[in-house]
């Protein structure tokens, strides 16, 4: 009797693992998994339903995001939901699951035909068509298999290549009862031949439709018809779907709308095309492109694009687009908001938004945030990059140059080629300011602007002379002149210049202002040497010649009294020439 009891509850004991994972197995939850790997959600099962997962982390994708919504299901729900569309295979053992990962990547069920035969499977009378019959199913199953649909899009997993014998009647794979195995070898045995990548194609997605097809502006192509005809816009030919429809030939008796135009389009009043304008467009006022265009607007007003625009803009008052490699010529203005090549040609100002790599023409202003080719207006340039010229009467203003700029007033930050006029101002240039002396002006102090090719030159100069008074004393007269001149300098060494300089002063002689010609010019040739990093001296000859109608009150005689000797001296017709070599020496800064 007790030998019996004992008996019993050693069986009991062993039964124990088993029966708590049958319970395990019955035991039902809720799920959901959105984005989840497939690490964490195998922790969660395994917790929920008491078991534990074997698997290799060499063939059992745990990254992989899962995506699934379960009520009250059991563990054998969640194990068909999370790897009956997939290429994991798995058995239950108690409280074990096994997971394995089937032999190579099969394709979407695509028929659900099954074979009209069965192989024998009794060694014994083995049929011969054996080997025939499971080619053929091995076909049918690898079009008709199911894909694993959670896999991101073009994402991949590199899996070591391996070959393993595994028993088939231990694994759940989805329709094996229906389609028999496939992969089932001569001995019973799965032969695992794993591929280096298995790519997840069923996320790819499939061509684009026709219709699907967008033009490069980004908005659907509209439908082209041959013609249309309206009095208003979406009053026409056209109706309620004007602005969806492109056109060969429009006609807007005085405004009208259209989607698109590849031909001609003719306005009274204006027109409005809310895709491509391919072709000609006139307009009594207006022509209104809110996309791209190429060919030619004519209209009495204006022309406005807001994309690019390539071809010949004629507007009676104004031109503009958004970039454009055309001809813009308008009657007050023309302006592109972004890059600009070609030409502009107005009456009051041009402008890019962008580069002008072109001719921008006005009669009083040209302004190009950009790079700048050539600039020519009756007033003022402004640019920003000039590579060859900004011509204007009176101001020129730009960044770099690398060509020339002509007008009163020129400035720039750098310069590599040549500013003429009146005054150039350039930042990183050559400007000096210098204090000399010479045997005319005792004292003189210069101030010179621009770049070393060509330069401007300010100076003022004045000298005291001991002149008697009407009481017959000595005392201090002070003579002082003021004038401009342009000069080059010219690189002899790394501390050396040499400076070709010309100069006109206006000379009031013992008096506060002369109002008779009694003017000086001069030429100097003179050798700078740096003494240090921004001082240099200079010393070198002058040539000057001396033109006076200013008459000694005392005894007469025209001309000045401050030249130390003449080389030539001559009076003709109330005026006198006086002409000498001099002296100027000084300091630089």
């Amino acid at each position: 009797m007790y030998l019996r009891l004992s008996w019993f509850w050693v069986c009991l004991l062993g039964l124990m693992p088993a029966l708590s994972g049958q319970e395990g197995m019955t035991t039902r939850h809720d799920w959901y998994f959105q984005g989840t790997p497939l690490a964490a959600v195998l922790d969660e099962l395994a917790q929920g339903y008491s078991v534990r997962f074997a698997y290799s982390r060499d063939y059992i994708p745990l990254s992989e995001p899962v995506h699934v919504q379960l009520n009250s299901a059991s563990l054998d729900d969640a194990l068909h939901a999370l790897f009956a569309d997939s290429d994991i295979l798995y058995r239950s053992l108690g409280d074990q699951v096994l997971l394995r990962k089937r032999s190579r990547q099969i394709e979407t069920l695509s028929q659900k035909e099954t074979p009209t035969e069965v192989p024998q499977q009794t060694p014994l009378y083995q049929d011969p068509r054996m080997q025939e019959m499971l080619a053929e199913k091995r076909r049918l199953w690898a079009r008709q298999m199911p894909l694993l649909q959670r896999r991101q899009e073009n994402s991949q997993i590199n899996i070591r290549s391996s070959r393993r014998p595994v028993n088939s009647r231990d694994y759940y794979l989805p329709g094996l009862e229906r389609f028999g195995d496939p992969l089932l070898d001569s001995a019973g045995l799965y032969a695992l031949d794993v591929p280096r990548t298995v790519l997840a194609a069923a996320t790819a997605k499939p061509p684009p439709t026709p219709a699907a097809i967008q033009s490069a502006g980004g908005n659907d192509q509209p439908a082209n018809r041959l013609a249309q005809i309206s009095l208003l816009p979406y009053l026409g030919t056209n109706m309620l779907k004007s602005n969806k429809l492109s056109n060969n030939v429009s006609v807007n008796l005085l405004w009208g709308t259209s989607g698109g135009v590849e031909g001609l389009e003719v306005g009274g009043i204006a027109n409005t095309v809310v895709g491509d304008m391919q072709g000609i467009q006139a307009a009594g006022l207006v022509n209104v492109v809110t996309q791209d265009v190429v060919g030619t607007q004519f209209a009495g007003l204006g022309n406005v694009v807001a994309g690019h625009s390539r071809g010949v803009q004629l507007g009676g008052l104004f031109n503009r687009s958004g970039s454009a490699d055309a001809i813009q010529i308008g009657g007050v203005f023309n302006s592109s908001t972004g890059d600009f090549s070609g030409v502009q040609i107005a009456s009051l100002f041009n402008r890019s938004g962008g580069d002008a790599r072109s001719l921008q023409m006005s009669l009083f202003l040209n302004t190009a945030k950009g790079h700048t080719k050539l600039q020519i207006s009756g007033f003022m340039n402004v640019g920003g990059d000039v590579s060859f010229a900004q011509v204007s009467p009176m101001l020129n203003v730009a960044k770099s140059v690398k060509g020339i700029q002509i007008g009163l007033i020129n400035v720039a930050d750098t310069v590599s080629g040549v500013p003429i006029g009146l005054l150039n101002i350039v930042r990183k240039g050559y400007n000096r300011v210098e204090l000399s002396t010479s045997e005319f002006f005792y004292g003189n102090l210069a101030i010179k602007v621009g770049v070393k090719p060509f330069y401007n030159i300010f100076i003022i100069g004045g000298r005291f002379d001991e002149e008697p008074n009407d009481q017959g004393e000595q005392e201090r007269v002070l003579s002082w002149g003021v004038g401009y001149g342009i000069g080059s300098a010219i690189t002899l060494g790394p501390r050396y210049l040499l400076n070709l300089e010309a100069l006109t002063l206006h000379v009031n002689e013992r008096e506060d202002w002369t109002n008779d010609l009694h003017q000086l010019y001069q030429f100097k040739i003179l050798v700078d040497g740096r003494i240090g990093r921004r001082v240099s001296v200079f010393a070198g000859p002058v040539g000057n010649l001396m033109m006076s109608r200013l008459a000694d009150p005392e005894d007469g005689t025209i001309g000045t009294r401050f030249a130390p000797y003449t080389l030539y001296d001559k009076t003709q017709n109330g005026t006198n020439i006086k002409a000498w070599i001099g002296l100027n020496a000084g300091i630089r800064f």
